[in-house]
């Protein structure tokens, strides 16, 4: 007996009785059933004594397609996205979608669906925190302490008195009229006649308004152009500037105008002009050994003229203190300084990275004349992360295109001075120091008519290290050197002697008796002793490191997942398997296979 016969006939419609029926009776069926034994008596009498319920649930069991055809149904046969998620119910090991799928309580299938939505959102709140940290991108500093023999930096030394003044006569015209022009003699009897202004108007005692060295007059065929459009731009563009209430001091005015005047000497004149190394140079080692001429290299100053750098990759501490260092004995030759120019004795001292540009009067020491002075050193090694934790800039290109070490200050004068000359067509000669790096094009000439200089103060002032086209960010990894300084009146008497005998035999007999001439205050000043070392050999190294790193990160991630939900990262590839089904069935549907 068939698979049909179960069914009784009474329970389904007319049509759909005969159409089974039928199907039957001419073998039709499309589903394959064994065969039931023929016992047609006994079977009647079982399905009389079915249970209302029973039947209705083998009702349920069955399908009846639109051919006619029927299908039993049960959980592992369904079709469609209900297998898909059946199945997956069954498989995964998502927490709490067992528990949904087996219960047969509503109240109980609703509670663990509460609770998997509510430990899903739980864990999206949670990662997202962790990717909020992350993308934040914080970072500290980690200190450590190493020990080893040190390379020396380099030490530039520039004497304070630019010009010497027994070379004043292969000036120009107009830096000599200058130079007549504030001739102590002179300016003692400017301040002689000079008169302070006095203000009355609080009604007690009669308050000075002035000052000399701010307000003396001066008679001189040079007008400092530079100044000139400096304060045109402040008065016509700058509203709210300490500038434009004031004015130039007499004093600053008297200095600028020399140093212009000065800049403006072709460069085989400044040489000249200034102090020379076998002069300035008395005495010079290096962990007790003589350095050589080789050793020293010749920088052009804004400020200072003629410095000399002592560089040398050879230079390598192997001890702490003044016995494992530089040791330098500088004449100064005050005789050369300029009156009314060069008002204090002394030298400026940089120590700096080796390869690096330095900038004395940005960067320089101030030591007195008649000294002898201990700068102790201690190496700092920095070292930056980098985008996206922290803007840096390596050196490496820098280094090709100027063969010079990166630094951010030489960076962003190279880059203001590229400025100038894109945007005023001229050259700027205030950064001598600059011309050693980046060379001057054919053609480009220097800017000293109104305009020009108009134009260089506007991109000068407005410049503020923040240019788009520039970037001038900290090195990503330098050398820093922290500095304890200390000093001593030196020489004595005696020895100072020695010093200028040791000098006479060089010089020409005037110049010899001035020196012995000299009292013995006068003396000491013409000398300075500096000793520069490392006081320790120990080394502190400063590295940036990310407070969130990427290994925390997916570790986070594991947890966060597996504390709220149970997954792990294979537990993650059943929800890549689910899709996928999902996916295909989708791409079987689109294509007509049911």
């Amino acid at each position: 007996m068939e698979m049909a016969q179960l069914v009784d006939k009474n329970l389904l419609p007319t049509s759909e009785n005969t159409s089974l029926e039928s199907s039957v009776e001419n073998g039709e069926s499309q589903m394959s059933l064994p065969p039931l034994p023929r016992e047609e008596p006994q079977l009647q009498q079982k399905n009389n004594e079915i249970h209302p319920s029973k039947l209705a649930e083998d009702i349920a069991m069955v399908h009846i397609n639109e051919t006619g055809s029927f299908q039993q149904l049960n959980g592992s046969n369904a079709t469609g996205f209900c297998r898909i998620f059946s199945d997956f119910a069954d498989k995964t090991s998502l927490n709490g979608v067992q528990f949904i799928k087996a219960s047969s309580s509503l109240p109980v299938k609703v509670i663990w669906s509460l609770l998997l939505s509510a430990a899903i959102g739980a864990m999206i709140f949670h990662l997202y925190s962790m990717f909020t940290n992350y993308f934040a991108y914080t970072k500290h500093s980690q200190i450590d302490l190493s020990f080893s023999k040190l390379p020396f930096p380099a030490v530039t030394v520039c004497n304070v008195n630019i010009m010497r003044a027994s070379q004043k006569d292969k000036a120009g015209q107009a830096l000599r009229d200058l130079i007549n022009a504030i001739n102590p003699q002179q300016m003692m009897q400017k301040a002689k006649d000079w008169k302070p202004t006095m203000d009355n108007s609080s009604g007690g005692d009669a308050r000075r308004m002035d000052n000399f060295l701010d307000n003396f007059s001066m008679n001189m065929s040079f007008t400092n152009d530079r100044m000139e459009a400096q304060n045109t731009y402040f008065t016509e563009t700058c509203e709210d500037c300490w500038e434009k209430e004031s004015t130039s001091s007499s004093s600053n005015t008297v200095e600028y105008s020399f140093r212009e005047l000065f800049n403006r000497e072709n460069e085989t004149t400044r040489d000249i002009l200034g102090h020379q190394v076998q002069d300035m140079i008395q005495q010079c080692s290096f962990a007790g050994r003589k350095c050589m001429l080789t050793n020293f290299s010749r920088l052009h100053s804004t400020s200072y003229g003629n410095c000399y750098v002592i560089e040398y990759n050879k230079f390598i501490s192997r001890k702490s203190g003044p016995d494992g260092g530089l040791e330098l004995t500088l004449f100064l030759e005050t005789d050369e300084y300029i009156p009314g120019i060069t008002n204090g004795r002394g030298i400026q001292v940089v120590i700096h990275q080796p390869g690096t540009v330095p900038f004395p009067k940005d960067e320089g020491i101030a030591v007195a004349a008649g000294s002898q002075t201990f700068i102790g050193l201690r190496v700092v090694k920095v070292t930056r992360l980098g985008e996206p934790y922290s803007p840096c800039t390596s050196t490496d290109n820098f280094v090709t295109k100027y063969s010079k070490t990166y630094t951010r200050n030489t960076c962003q004068k190279i880059c203001q001075e590229m400025s100038v000359r894109d945007k005023c067509h001229c050259y700027d000669e205030s950064e001598l120091e600059l011309y050693d790096v980046i060379e001057n094009p054919t053609g480009l000439k220097p800017c000293r008519n109104m305009t020009q200089l108009m134009c260089v103060s506007k991109v000068v002032f407005q410049y503020d290290g923040t240019d788009s086209s520039c970037e001038c960010n900290n090195p990503c990894s330098e050398t820093v050197y922290a500095k304890s300084i200390a000093s001593r009146q030196w020489p004595s008497p005696s020895y100072a002697d020695l010093l200028i005998q040791a000098i006479c035999q060089e010089k020409q007999n005037s110049t010899c008796s001035v020196l012995k001439n000299k009292d013995n205050l006068n003396k000491l000043e013409d000398f300075i002793k500096l000793n520069i070392y490392f006081e320790d050999l120990n080394y502190e190294e400063l590295s940036e490191q990310a407070d969130y790193t990427n290994t925390q990160l997916l570790s986070d991630i594991g947890g966060t997942i597996g504390l709220w939900i149970g997954l792990s990262v294979l537990s993650l590839f059943e929800l890549v398997n689910l899709v996928t089904e999902l996916i295909a069935y989708l791409f079987c549907i689109k294509l007509g296979n049911h």
